[in-house]
């Protein structure tokens, strides 16, 4: 009676928590435009990683249902195995939330193990449910009697087919000509960060900023666990990806990436993409192809930038990805195939990997290097301190680091008469720096510690060029440096007013 388009077919795509949301959704898109198929989406169970599963359903505009046995459905989707499938009225197409079966879990009552991603053997095998699968060799895990169908990896072709905007994605997270290092962690104890919790951080500080970007993946569960304020907390200054979206394009996007025994070391592997593992993890399943990656590992201990070149491009293990760019037509044709319905002759749409949210704000303050002429920054915290010159920008909101900096600098473009004045009241305040900064249109002008003022010239923001200005002091003369692998010419000048001298400090 209320309805308008009628759809022919019903199917219930059955959610647990916010990776199989996301799956669940991804899958939808493939099947845009058709008018014979409706979607409704209910959210099961008391996973204990449902939190903000329901809050991307409300983003994405689904209002899930609170008794799917009300609704007429024809065909179930699932993004888990732990859906009460007894509670089914038809046979449900279960969907891989990662890549194939690689991952050992507790049983529900703690006593045994079993392989996440497999539904319980009675449910194979009664015809409940019917496995997804990426490649024909994952059917051995499988028990007699199974229903599967091959589909291929949808990701896996999503990221393929991305990488023709990889310059695009990396522009919009701000990445330039550095080496964007991504590191990814799963889930659990044994998980890159469970075991190297501070690894993403001790990466940001000893990577010179103008060389690297570091940027940070966890898993959803692990925004479930803890909530966004309580992990940008403890990950203070670490450039954190949104749980909802990024990963794909930042995967995209990178250059090395760090990762441990989840599916996104085969995603990175599936890429080419030059990779360190960290410590192999005991839930890994014997065998399986994440076991036989052979990337190098990453270890504690020795100085981060150096294990970087160690790492390596590995092959795909054998089982992993099949029937390569097809994974979209083929899972769109198993639904059409389980519905009765033919298939659209044209082909589906194949969404590519969504823009990051851009989430590389530069540091406020930096230890700084010049040596051979080459300036290095490293992002600098109160927690560590290092013999190197301390430059600070007015914006830092650490004012313990204030209170230390070797140097200091207003970043608020400035006439030259004001950036003069701007330094006699930073002099007043911080009277034993070595080195004040105020930015103008054409570079900075700076006072050192027994007040002469000069002026810097360059093509480069205000804490660049205080940076190097704080090595090279207020001098005549043209400097040629090199920041982050280009060539950086830096004009100096001493201001020739007598008027122009600071008070020196006592």
């Amino acid at each position: 009676m209320w309805g308008t388009l009628n759809p022919e077919k019903l199917i219930l795509a059955v959610c647990r928590n916010l990776t199989s949301v996301t799956r669940l959704l991804e899958t939808q898109d493939l099947f845009r435009g058709d008018f014979r198929l409706r979607w409704v989406f209910t959210l099961e169970g008391d996973s204990h990683f449902q939190d903000g599963a329901r809050r991307l359903l409300a983003e994405a505009g689904v209002h899930p249902v609170s008794k799917p046995a009300d609704v007429p459905y024809d065909l179930v989707l699932a993004a888990s195995e732990n859906v009460d499938f007894a509670a089914l009225r038809t046979r449900a197409l279960v969907l891989p939330h990662g890549i194939g079966f690689n991952k050992l879990l507790p049983t529900a009552d703690g006593i045994g193990i079993r392989v996440a991603g497999l539904p319980p053997e009675d449910v194979l095998q009664s015809g409940q449910a019917i496995m997804a699968l990426a490649h024909p060799d994952q059917r051995r895990l499988l028990p007699a009697g199974s229903e599967s169908v091959v589909i291929g990896d949808v990701t896996m072709d999503r990221l393929r087919a991305s990488r023709q905007l990889r310059e695009h994605y990396r522009r919009l997270l701000n990445t330039g000509d550095r080496r964007l290092v991504l590191v990814a962690s799963t889930w659990g104890q044994h998980s890159a960060l469970g075991r190297w919790r501070t690894l993403p951080r001790e990466l940001h500080h000893a990577l010179p900023q103008d060389e690297f970007q570091v940027l940070c993946v966890l898993h959803p569960n692990v925004w479930a666990r803890y909530g966004r304020r309580q992990l940008e907390v403890w990950f203070d200054q670490v450039r954190l990806l949104p749980q909802h979206n990024g990963w794909q394009s930042a995967m995209v996007a990178a250059d090395t990436v760090i990762t441990d025994h989840g599916s996104l070391s085969l995603y990175a592997a599936g890429l080419g993409l030059p990779m360190l593992l960290t410590e192999t993890a005991g839930e890994t399943v014997a065998d399986s192809p994440i076991s036989r990656l052979g990337a190098p590992q990453i270890r504690q201990g020795p100085p981060l930038a150096g294990q970087l070149d160690r790492a390596a491009v590995v092959p795909v293990p054998p089982g992993v990805f099949a029937h390569p760019g097809e994974a979209a037509d083929r899972l769109r044709s198993a639904v059409y195939g389980l519905l009765g319905l033919t298939a659209p002759s044209h082909p589906g749409p194949l969404p590519r990997a969504l823009d990051p949210v851009i989430c590389d704000a530069p540091a406020a303050s930096h230890y700084t290097t010049l040596t051979d002429g080459v300036l290095r920054r490293f992002p600098a915290t109160s927690r560590t301190r290092r013999p190197e010159p301390l430059v600070v920008s007015e914006r830092e909101t650490d004012l313990r680091l204030l209170e230390e900096a070797d140097a200091l600098v207003c970043e608020a473009v400035l006439a030259p008469e004001e950036a003069v004045e701007q330094l006699r009241a930073m002099r007043h305040r911080w009277p034993d720096r070595l080195l004040l900064a105020a930015a103008t249109a054409e570079g900075l002008v700076i006072a050192d510690q027994e007040g002469s003022i000069g002026n810097v010239r360059g093509t480069a923001d205000a804490q660049i060029l205080a940076a190097v200005s704080v090595h090279i002091g207020v001098i005549d003369g043209v400097r040629t440096v090199e920041v982050g692998g280009r060539k950086l010419e830096v004009q100096f000048s001493r201001n020739p007013s007598s008027t122009a001298r600071l008070e020196p400090r006592d």
